[in-house]
Parts: structure tokens; C-alpha cells; sequence
């Protein structure tokens, strides 16, 4: 409905690789017609990318959040000498689980982009795994996704990539998992993006680090269950997808009325009962 879409993801060197891809490539199939897949590559060999346009390729390495800072810079000076209706810029562990296009467009309103804001990990700006942009957007002077200084929900100083972009100028995606076997990891966003987080490096994180989740997941089962989220995604993503977005648990929306009847009878019957009671 929105024409031709630019999706823009950004891969550094992995032995998942494969996976991301085939995963990211898979989801993109179902979901998102009239697209184009292009990446940027960090330390990556492109033999494996032959089937995307390639964008770029570093063979260097900054450190952490400055390497994939750079990398979006040039996929942001691609998409800014090359027209498109809308762009997708997307982490490798990221993807979208479902036709979402016309739903975001409705939901952003006038917004000019839309983005993962991860307060899960106790994080204030737009996350750039999964970072949506309307077309003409693409060229606005707050698009910066330079390593930056922001406060994180702590009041701590942190920088990252897209700290620099300001928060109230994007539609915020919230995690809106049902299910959720790891505080931080394996998150949809917006019941709309599915993502992994830490997909190419160790699974720790900002929240997980500072010790916030330690007593929901002691530091010495976080390998363990990062581990087994992997193996399940692997075997089965749509399974695992599923269950995290609540389908099974949460009616389908064509019962809901028959689900609710069937619920207040319960409850009914349930108050005659305790009526009965001496």
C-alpha cells in the first residue's frame, strides 16, 4: 500500500549469520511486499549476502556501538541518494513478524519515523534494530545515529548509537511480549518486530549488567536460557514467535464475545455458589 520499500540491515561478523539471514530474509517474504533488501556489512564476508544490495562493507573494527554508528551512517547516506516511498533500517537479529506497514502508518499518525524504545533495558531513545521512516523523513537533520550521551531510566549517563536522536519525534514500538522467558532478550515490539538482541555477541546487556534482573534471572542461569531462546528460534521461530505474542493464550478476534459469555457465566456461577456457602 506505501509503494516501494528500502529495508536496510546492518550485519557484523558471526558465526549466526546464516541464521539471521535466512530468518530476517524469511519474514520479510511473508511480510512486507515491494521491498528491496540492502545491507552493510562489518567484518562480514559478502559471499553470503549475494542476493542483497550491498551497501558497504568495513573490514575494520571500532569498538562496539562506534562500529555499528558507522555503519548506519553510510546506510543512512544510501538511503538519502536513493528514493524510495519508506525505509527499514533493521538490526540482523530483527525482522518483522507479521503484515505491518499499514497498521504502523496508522499508528505513527504524524510522526515522522518510528522506532524500538527498549525500557525493558532501562533505555530513553530510539532503538535503531528495528528504526521505521517515512520517505521524505529520510533527509530531516535529527536523523543521527552517532554515538551519543542519554540518561537511562536509573538517571545513569550511558551513550550508544541513536542517543542523539530525540525521543519525542518517534513513535515509540514498547515490547508487548505475553509471554516472556527472558526479561530483556527475545522481544516483539509493537506485536509487529521480532527482536532477539544480542544476536552476534555475548547476551548481556545494560539492565542485566547493573544487576536489575538478578533476581528474576540469577547471573549464573543467564547463559543457559540465552542459550536454549537460540536453539527454540532455530528449530521453530514461528512456535516461539507465537507464544511470545500471546497466540493460544490471548483469543482470536472473532471469539472474543463468545470467550467473554463463556467467562461471565463462570463467574456467575461461581457467586451463586459462593452465595451458597454458609
Amino acid at each position: 500500500m506505501n509503494g516501494k520499500l528500502l529495508v536496510a540491515s546492518v550485519f557484523v561478523r558471526s558465526d549466526r549469520n546464516p541464521t539471521w539471514l535466512e530468518l530476517q530474509r524469511r519474514f520479510l517474504a511473508r511480510t512486507t511486499a515491494d521491498h528491496d533488501h540492502a545491507v552493510f556489512l562489518n567484518r562480514e564476508d559478502p559471499a553470503l549476502f549475494r542476493d542483497c544490495i550491498l551497501i558497504g562493507r568495513n573490514a575494520g573494527g571500532a569498538p562496539g556501538s562506534q562500529e555499528h554508528a558507522n555503519a548506519l551512517a553510510h546506510v543512512l547516506r544510501y538511503c538519502r541518494a536513493h528514493r524510495y516511498d519508506n525505509y527499514l533500517l533493521l538490526d540482523s537479529d530483527c525482522f518483522p513478524v507479521r503484515p505491518w506497514q499499514g497498521d504502523l502508518v496508522r499508528l505513527m499518525g504524524d510522526f515522522a519515523c518510528a522506532a524500538a524504545v527498549r525500557v525493558e533495558n532501562l533505555d530513553l531513545f530510539p532503538h535503531p534494530s528495528a528504526f521505521f521512516i517515512r520517505g521524505e523523513a529520510i533527509h530531516e537533520p535529527f536523523l543521527d545515529f552517532s554515538v551519543g550521551p542519554c540518561r537511562n531510566l536509573l538517571g545513569q549517563e550511558v551513550r550508544d548509537t541513536a542517543c542523539r536522536i530525540p525521543l519525542e519525534r518517534c513513535f515509540p514500538l514498547l515490547r508487548t511480549n505475553v509471554w516472556n522467558p527472558h526479561p530483556v532478550l527475545a522481544g516483539v515490539y509493537g506485536h509487529l518486530f521480532y527482536h532477539h538482541g544480542a544476536g552476534s555477541r555475548t547476551a548481556e546487556t545494560r539492565a542485566l549488567l547493573a544487576g536489575y534482573y538478578d533476581h528474576v534471572l540469577p547471573p549464573c542461569d543467564r547463559p543457559a536460557v540465552a542459550d536454549a531462546l537460540y536453539r527454540e528460534l532455530t528449530r521453530r521461530p514461528e512456535r516461539l514467535i507465537a507464544r511470545l505474542a500471546g497466540r493460544g493464550l490471548v483469543p482470536r478476534r472473532g471469539r472474543v464475545f463468545a470467550w467473554l459469555h463463556r467467562l461471565g457465566r463462570a463467574v456467575r456461577r461461581g457467586l451463586r455458589t459462593a452465595g451458597d456457602r454458609p
